[in-house]
């Protein structure tokens, strides 16, 4: 949704040519790229004690805080600034993709005969199910008000992200092998 709303901005309100936009849009995408360097961070690099529980908290308000200081502070006037707390909230965004993928892993192999597939199946059709959704109201936003509204409504899924990662019941380390409990 927030591609989405870059995409609007530069084009209808900041008049940028095509290769700028595309050099904007491709920085946009870099953190995606770093996704193994997230993995290897949460898998380390544990903050109190805890691998996964606070990167999801610490993440979800980045985001919020990034795409809503695009809403408040006019950061969609200038597109440096824009393409910034995109960026970062981008980062946020795939690290929290990289931390429910481990999640996702876990209470996979719990089940060892159909675990895997089903938790997944539901994941892909979650997903699924949001980027269509999402992609549907973006577009009615960008058609029928400003662009400014998209980065409004994306910020509050950062606070439901932090929101769920701190409710995920998380076992240090050193508790157990199989450190997750989801209610």
């Amino acid at each position: 949704m927030a591609i989405l709303g870059c995409q609007n901005l530069f084009k209808q309100y900041m008049f940028l040519e095509p290769e700028q936009m595309a050099i904007y849009i491709s920085i946009i995408h870099i953190p995606w790229t770093l996704k193994i360097i997230y993995g290897l961070m949460s898998d380390n690099l544990p903050i109190w004690g805890y691998h996964r529980r606070p990167y999801l908290v610490i993440m979800g308000l980045v985001q919020f805080t990034c795409l809503i200081t695009i809403f408040f502070e006019k950061g969609y006037k200038d597109a440096r600034t824009l393409t910034a707390l995109v960026t970062v909230a981008n980062f946020s965004e795939a690290f929290v993709n990289v931390v429910t993928d481990a999640i996702l892993c876990v209470e996979a192999r719990k089940d060892e005969k159909n675990g895997a597939k089903n938790l997944f199946s539901l994941v892909w059709l979650a997903s699924a199910l949001g980027g269509i959704m999402g992609g549907a109201i973006g577009g009615l936003i960008t058609e029928y008000s400003h662009p400014k509204y998209i980065f409004l409504a994306y910020s509050f899924m950062g606070l439901l992200i932090s929101y769920f990662g701190y409710k995920v019941h998380e076992k240090t380390f050193e508790e157990s092998e199989d450190y997750f409990e989801i209610p």
